[in-house]
């Protein structure tokens, strides 16, 4: 009787850790699609390499929990695959600088050998390559306030998730950078719409709509309660182009009080010249 009972135990602890795991492995491969999800809901808007590269790698972690656990898992080998050629497709010498399990930090002299060598025309042009010649960051154009707040839902949706998802790639030791990059990148979708709203309507001389465009602006940049040097860059632009619509609006109603003035002066000499 013992016996028996203590070899049904044995058959329910492995049944038991055999739903654990292949929970473990539903919940990884759940992960690996919504990260895999954002970046293609987001593909159109040209999002960062830098953040695209930090999903791949999350991607590719878990995917090697799940070969850890279910070596067999379905379509595993093509997976994996898909997921490497995308990262090396962007970051083709990252492996050069992932760190070693076990290891210690490398010596000077190992990381100067792990360099990729570089031709003297190369370094002489990075010596010589500054930020202003780096390329203007590339954002799709948003039609309508309405497009832009779907954008905006989508991607503060997806900060939340990288916040809360922990990191588990070996390469990805930059999470709080990574996010703070997607709040800078939500940002600049922000003040790129409401800057051409702005200036569309400053070009059509409807000086008091362009005002409403940059106000709202400045607002959302004060209330983001993000700090960084590129919106304390964005809020200086839009105070910028607020005083500068004020000084146009306020040279247009100079010019139409003038206009009013000299319509009225005219009127007049014209009554004295025809009293009858």
């Amino acid at each position: 009787m013992f016996a028996l009972i203590a070899t049904n135990d044995i058959a329910e602890h492995i049944e038991y850790k055999k739903r654990l795991k292949k929970l473990s492995v539903l919940r990884l491969k759940r992960q690996i699609d919504e990260f895999d999800d954002y970046i293609e809901r987001l593909a159109l808007y040209f999002l960062p390499k830098d953040i695209n590269l930090y999903c791949l790698n999350e991607m590719r972690a878990r995917l090697d929990e799940v070969a850890n656990l279910e070596p067999d898992y379905l379509q595993l080998e093509e997976l994996v695959d898909d997921v490497q050629h995308r990262i090396d497709d962007i970051a083709p010498m990252q492996a050069l600088n992932k760190p070693k399990e076990g290891s210690e930090d490398p010596t000077e002299e190992e990381q100067e050998s792990e360099k990729p060598e570089v031709k003297a025309e190369e370094q002489k042009s990075g010596e010589e390559s500054t930020d202003a010649n780096l390329p203007e960051l590339k954002l799709k154009p948003i039609p309508s306030e309405k497009d832009l707040e779907h954008l905006v839902i989508l991607l503060r949706s997806f900060t939340i998730y990288i916040r809360e998802e922990q990191a588990r790639s070996d390469y990805n030791s930059n999470h709080q950078a990574v996010i703070d990059q997607l709040i800078e990148f939500k940002y600049e979708y922000i003040s790129r719409f409401y800057t051409e709203q702005s200036r569309n309507n400053i070009n059509l001389k409807k000086y008091a709509r362009a005002l409403t465009y940059a106000k709202k602006l400045h607002t959302l940049l004060v209330m983001s309660g993000f700090n960084s040097d590129r919106i304390k860059e964005m809020s200086k632009d839009v105070v910028d182009l607020q005083a500068e619509i004020n000084q146009l609006r306020g040279n247009a109603e100079k010019e139409a009080e003038a206009e009013a003035e000299r319509k009225l002066k005219e009127k007049r000499e014209q009554d004295k010249a025809n009293p009858y």
